[in-house]
């Protein structure tokens, strides 16, 4: 079994990683396991939840029997490609955020911008074969509202940074992780210029 956490997609074609994992791996029983899920909060054993993309009940089962518990609610999808393209997308929109709130927009524009970019980022998913509903669930919707919350997201710092002005090899190092959305950013507007799909604000982000 294998079930991955990347907000990764390859190539291109937006290829999810799981697709990805049955080519390059001997492993068939993948799963994907995203949400608004932290290390911190986890340890800390705080009350959360998050959501396994998989086509097998054992894959879920397995990531239940290895961190679920009594503070720790993990529910489970078929739509594999829809929880990973909105893990993807959440990612790109985190960034938006911190560099929006570093800009000093306020609440409602923040909120603008979350909203609408999450109806892109479904617009994506679907053109990719997801469920648009996963978007409105906790891989979407649920993961966008932690870290507009203030959760501690890297993006979110990655985002704060640039918008300072920081070249963005130094803002990414400083966020002491490696960020998938700087590199997909510019792979997802062109996908969507492809598809003739309106995606604004992650053209933003691939402009910046």
């Amino acid at each position: 079994l294998v079930v991955h956490v990347s907000r990764g997609l390859v190539g291109d074609g937006l290829l999810p990683v799981s697709r990805v994992l049955r080519t390059a791996t001997a492993a068939r029983r993948v799963g994907c396991l995203a949400g608004p899920l932290s290390a911190a909060a986890l340890a800390d054993g705080l009350p959360g939840g998050g959501i396994v993309g998989t086509e097998f009940p054992d894959v879920a089962e397995g990531v239940r029997n290895a961190i679920g518990g009594p503070t720790l609610r993990l529910y489970e999808t078929e739509d594999v490609t829809g929880v990973e393209v909105a893990s993807a997308m959440v990612g790109l929109l985190a960034l938006a955020l911190g560099f929006a709130r570093e800009l000093g927009f306020g609440p409602g524009t923040l909120a603008i911008l979350m909203t609408r970019g999450l109806a892109e980022a479904a617009r994506v998913g679907t053109a990719l074969g997801g469920e648009e509903r996963t978007f409105s669930g906790i891989a979407g919707f649920g993961d966008l509202l932690a870290a507009s919350f203030g959760d501690g997201r890297p993006e979110v710092a990655l985002g704060t940074a640039l918008a300072k002005g920081r070249p963005l090899a130094e803002a990414g190092a400083a966020t002491g992780t490696h960020i998938e959305g700087v590199e997909i950013a510019r792979r997802v507007a062109a996908f969507a210029a492809r598809r003739r799909i309106e995606t604004p604000v992650s053209d933003a982000i691939a402009s910046v």
